[in-house]
């Protein structure tokens, strides 16, 4: 039994002899995971606008974000910056998987981003939480441990009093 406990208490180890999988994978997606429970919060309680922006040092002008604009029946529109306001802008293989995930991009110069309508019943809050997670981490190259910053503060405040009563 003891040899037992053993392993399930080196299950990361575990994992990187048999799976080659090494700490620092584990690492990066139990930090989206946090992330992603973190950004479902932020959806659930946000009622107005919520800006999602992560300082990373990929760019070196301008930073990836992501905006709800919320409507009173409950529907989004959801936006995804464009390379317009990014240096370097985003590849071809970003731009293909931004359209795979759903966003659409028009010639419109007054919406210059990706973007997405979504009625009530497809505004999910987990479902965009993972969205936005693949979104950040697989176009724009965002890492767990960037700086991501929501907006309003009103938003932050209300998850740590949501969080602070799970706890």
């Amino acid at each position: 039994m003891q040899g037992v406990i053993m392993k399930l208490n080196k299950v990361e180890d575990l994992l990187e002899d048999i799976l080659g999988v090494p700490d620092s994978a584990i690492a990066e997606a139990a930090g989206w995971l946090e992330i992603t429970k973190f950004l479902a919060d932020a959806i659930r309680t946000a009622d107005d606008i919520l800006v999602i922006d992560v300082e990373s040092d990929r760019y070196e002008d301008g930073h990836p974000y992501i905006q709800i604009c919320y409507e009173d029946d409950g529907a989004m529109t959801i936006e995804a910056v464009s390379s317009r306001f990014l240096v370097p802008g985003l590849s071809p293989d970003a731009h293909h998987t931004l359209l795979e995930l759903g966003w659409q991009l028009t010639d419109d110069e007054g919406s210059p981003n990706y973007f997405q309508f979504l009625h009530a019943e497809d505004a999910n809050s987990e479902h965009l939480a993972q969205l936005f997670t693949k979104t950040f981490r697989d176009v724009y190259g965002v890492r767990s441990t960037d700086l991501f910053d929501i907006s309003p503060q009103l938003v932050m405040e209300k998850i740590k009093k949501l969080r602070s009563k799970r706890d």
